[in-house]
């Protein structure tokens, strides 16, 4: 086995998924530009009354696309919940509650394709 196919270990184990988890977790941040039309948050201002429920409508497709590519990280948009944290918007301050079910089945999903996932605030 050449030095291209071992692990790094010293032990000369062969190169298998198990043997090197960095590789498994190449990912991106936030926008999908390998395939256009891809969103990642509902962006409608807050008179269309955008909701997390379209955000993570979004989100699923998004999944699909890592499964499909094979990238097992993803950075979430921070704006998933539209004006969720604004305090003169309360009309949309009960989204992440009427979105459990949603996020509860999601958040399996992202189980299931082994995906780790990051968010950062705006």
């Amino acid at each position: 086995m050449g030095a291209a196919e071992q692990c790094g270990c010293g032990r000369g184990q062969p190169l298998t998924p198990a043997s090197r988890p960095w590789a498994r977790r190449l990912g991106f941040a936030v926008k999908v530009v390998g395939r256009p039309g891809f969103k990642n948050h509902d962006g409608r201002r807050w008179r269309n009354e955008p909701h997390l429920r379209v955000s993570l409508e979004f989100l699923d497709r998004i999944f699909g696309y890592l499964a499909e590519r094979e990238i097992r990280m993803h950075r979430v948009s921070s704006d998933i919940a539209p004006y969720a944290a604004r305090p003169a918007l309360p009309q949309f301050h009960g989204q992440i509650g009427e979105c459990r079910d949603e996020l509860s089945a999601l958040g399996e999903k992202a189980r299931r394709l082994d995906l780790r996932m990051s968010m950062h605030s705006a």
